[in-house]
């Protein structure tokens, strides 16, 4: 995340209360107009057509319940709302499930339901779910739980996952790599500290004690790591991904267990002009080629089946 859009998104935090008031006096239509004037970054976030776009990577249809365990200010849940049956929204913010609540009752979107919850205490019954979302949060899950080890905390939450899926049901990450091809060209990770992913979690945690007073506990993994996390959590099943150009808009989604199609994709296809995008495709084109872009490929999308059969469309 780029310096000017946390300030966007900080202003806009501190505005929400007048945001809501607007959408209240003036209507859904004039509030609209304001947000995209006054905050275009966070009204592309709310609006984003694209942001349910890996869908077809699944089986999904008009008869399946899912939860989105990060509401957040983005499109997601309505997007989700347009194709499946019923959709549940989680968030632990009161302004964002009012806002919520006000764009469902404009857009008159019956299926879509928002909860103000605690995330790591679900509250539903087993198997109720054909898919569960998880858009990039489970690095910030450890910070919820300070009592407990963070990757404890991370997976306790992907076992509820597990246990809340149906047999044939699905769980969608997109997270973050921890040896992601970017720290050789800039070093640093979205909380803004030089190589903090690199280090081992002890001394990871003595350097942002140090340099921000706090402990480490917003953890990332790496390919491997994922896939240990996810089978430890009952997971059999598991397909990795790559969204290119970037983790919040990807252009392109390729699968990481085919070599011949990465390989294929950054000799032929993906072209930008800047030297920096230049030198990444280089890196990214031999490490294709050598079999370890996978490793490691800047983001993740991660798809996991709790049946051990098939996993949706290939």
């Amino acid at each position: 995340m780029n310096k000017k859009r946390i300030l966007s998104e900080e202003a806009f935090q501190k505005r929400i209360n007048q945001i809501l008031d607007l959408i209240e006096s003036k209507g859904w239509d004039e509030s609209k107009q304001f947000l995209l004037l006054e905050f275009p970054e966070i009204y592309k976030k709310i609006f984003d057509p694209f942001k349910a776009d890996w869908l077809y990577l699944l089986p999904i249809s008009e008869m399946d319940t899912v939860l989105n365990l990060e509401s957040g200010w983005n499109s997601l849940s309505f997007l989700l709302a347009r194709v499946c049956k019923s959709v549940f929204s989680i968030d632990t913010v009161f302004e964002r499930i009012k806002f919520i609540n006000l764009r469902i009752r404009h857009e008159k979107v019956l299926n879509l339901s928002p909860i103000m919850g605690d995330i790591l205490n679900l509250p539903f019954s087993p198997s109720s779910f054909n898919l569960i979302v998880m858009d990039g949060g489970l690095k910030q899950i450890g910070t919820l739980d300070v009592e407990n080890d963070p990757l404890e905390v991370q997976k306790n939450l992907l076992r509820q996952i597990f246990d809340l899926l149906k047999e044939e049901g699905y769980l969608y990450l997109r997270m973050e790599n921890r040896y992601k091809i970017d720290f050789i060209l800039r070093g640093k990770d979205s909380s803004g500290l030089q190589f903090i992913n690199l280090m081992p979690r002890t001394i990871a945690n003595l350097y942002t004690k140090i340099i921000k007073g706090e402990p480490y506990r917003a953890y990332v993994h790496s390919y491997f790591g994922y896939r240990r996390l996810l089978r430890e959590a009952g997971f059999k099943n598991i397909q990795f991904y790559a969204p290119i150009p970037s983790y919040s808009s990807p252009i392109f989604i390729i699968p990481l267990d085919k070599r011949n199609i990465s390989t294929y994709f950054f000799k032929y296809i993906l072209s930008r002009q800047s030297i920096k995008w230049k030198i990444m495709v280089f890196l990214a084109r031999v490490g294709a080629s050598i079999g370890i872009y996978p490793y490691i490929t800047p983001y993740f999308i991660i798809i996991a089946k709790k049946s051990s059969y098939g996993l949706g469309r290939q």
